[in-house]
């Protein structure tokens, strides 16, 4: 049997040691400790466990000779493994469904719009109408999330928006059609699917801040991201062949379907009580105003960031595919099928860069330097690629070149702004994060409905591109600007 006692003595390895009949202690670094607590009773052990914080190294042994080796960091190390695997993988389970939802009315969009006779000025409408939902619920999840825990929270937004995701081709059906209200109908299924997604994303960094220590916050943050990005590709891929061989329908059956096995699994996997916290959070208070997050400057620099990660976010998730088909003339499975490449390469650079910036974080870099790097690296490269995208002579090949470049260099984001959210707000992570998510999805509902707009007027893509660029541009500069890196809220 093995366990351990890291820095300060915690109640974890307490219980650990209460297992024992009977205890002997050396500590290896200071001889003179040997046999402080030599066959210490249990009874006897409760009222001294304070001593164990004067040794930097214990090894203990009970009375049948097994050998209780304890050394600082094993017990937390297998506190934090235990977390990776019940809150950080369900997590990026859970985000991995969440975006397939979220992606593949783009693919389908193609198929639905010929088939009813939608102009892209509608098609950006409907495709806008799952942000109008999604920013609704964003600080309220994240409010709900800090105070009764992300768990319950989550469960909720996946039951949400796994029947919601039913809804589409119901309402599409030719009986619920001859009603007359087939786009109001369509837009409220797509502002359910919002609203339970919503409340996810807060959850998930309230549930990685509080269950996460800091120094592996970004590799953390990576591996959610992972699944969430991949969740985009194999959204995209899946999408593609059930339309091609069952028919667009059957997308969103699949996909709904897929919630409610994914539902039982959270509940019965993720923890209700926390285990690892940021040992920051005990010298700052619960409650936070609006008013001073509105206040803070490193508050509007993660707020900010968002907003532009956002804006080209969402006109790449709803407008890509049509893009390809439109403008480079690719048929409808072909552009769901080139759409895959930038979200794969968007889903592995999530997991490098956290790793990256934890990496870079041990090694003695400022916190601060590797937020703004990885953050600038998200940003200016996404910009250029969207000025060679703005020539409307590109060829397929570069396009697909500059897509994946800007979505993989995004994903160094995620130890940019989304870690940050919790460096500079410990205990409410989830309220400022729902709030910058918030505006974000407002950002990205005026993106995706005026590229619509702009592309029904002008058949092109390129004032999207050069506009989307000047925002990353902008972005950058506020961020390296205000961004910190220590608690102020």
């Amino acid at each position: 049997m093995l366990t351990s006692i890291s820095g300060v003595f915690n109640p974890i390895a307490a219980n650990r040691l209460a297992q024992l009949p009977s205890l002997s202690i050396s500590d290896r670094n200071s001889p003179e400790r040997q046999g402080v607590f030599r066959q210490t009773r249990v009874g006897q052990r409760r009222g001294r466990l304070g001593e164990f914080n004067k040794c930097s190294r214990l090894f203990l042994s009970n009375r049948g000779g097994t050998v209780v080796a304890a050394s600082i960091g094993e017990v937390q190390n297998e506190r934090t493994g235990e977390n990776f695997r019940k809150v950080v993988l369900p997590n990026s389970l859970v985000l991995l469904v969440c975006n397939m939802d979220r992606i593949c009315l783009s693919v389908v969009m193609l198929a639905i719009s010929t088939q009813f006779g939608w102009a892209e000025g509608t098609q950006g409408m409907i495709q806008s109408a799952f942000l109008w939902g999604y920013a609704a619920t964003q600080v309220l999840g994240g409010v709900l999330a800090d105070k009764y825990g992300g768990k319950s929270v989550m469960a909720v937004g996946v039951g949400v928006f796994s029947v919601a995701s039913l809804l589409l081709p119901v309402v599409l059906s030719p009986g619920v059609r001859a009603l007359g209200f087939t786009i109001p109908l369509v837009l409220f299924s797509r502002v359910l699917v919002g609203l339970g997604e919503g409340v996810t994303m807060p959850a998930m960094t309230s549930l990685v801040s509080q269950n996460i220590p800091p120094k592996l916050k970004s590799t953390a943050l990576g591996l959610v991201f992972l699944g969430f990005n991949c969740g985009s590709a194999c959204g995209l891929l899946l999408s593609s062949w059930l339309m091609a061989n069952y028919g667009w329908q059957s997308v969103f059956y699949a996909f709904g379907c897929i919630g409610f096995p994914l539902l039982l699994f959270w509940i019965n996997t993720v923890p209700s009580k926390l285990r690892v916290r940021d040992p920051r959070m005990q010298t700052k208070g619960q409650s936070l105003s609006m008013g001073k997050i509105l206040r803070t400057p490193a508050a509007w620099a993660v707020v900010t960031a968002t907003i532009v990660n956002h804006w080209g976010y969402f006109i790449c998730l709803g407008w890509m595919p049509t893009y390809f088909h439109k403008a480079l003339g690719l048929n409808i499975l072909a552009s769901g099928y080139f759409s895959f490449v930038p979200w794969l390469t968007m889903a592995l650079g999530s997991l490098a860069s956290g790793l990256m910036a934890d990496s870079a974080v041990s090694n003695g870099v400022p916190v601060l330097l590797v937020r703004r790097v990885a953050q600038s690296i998200a940003f200016i490269c996404p910009a250029i690629a969207c000025l060679l995208l703005s020539n409307p002579s590109i060829s397929p090949g570069l396009a697909l070149f500059c897509f994946t470049l800007a979505l993989g260099a995004k994903s160094v984001g995620q130890a940019g702004f989304v870690a940050n959210t919790s460096d500079i707000a410990p205990t409410n992570t989830g309220k400022v994060y729902g709030l910058a998510n918030m505006c974000g999805s407002l950002s990205g509902l005026v993106g995706t409905w005026l590229v619509g707009i702009i592309v029904e007027k002008s058949q092109s893509f390129t004032t999207v591109f050069q506009c989307t660029a000047a925002i990353y541009i902008f972005g950058t500069i506020v961020w390296n600007t205000c961004s910190r890196a220590d608690p102020v809220l």
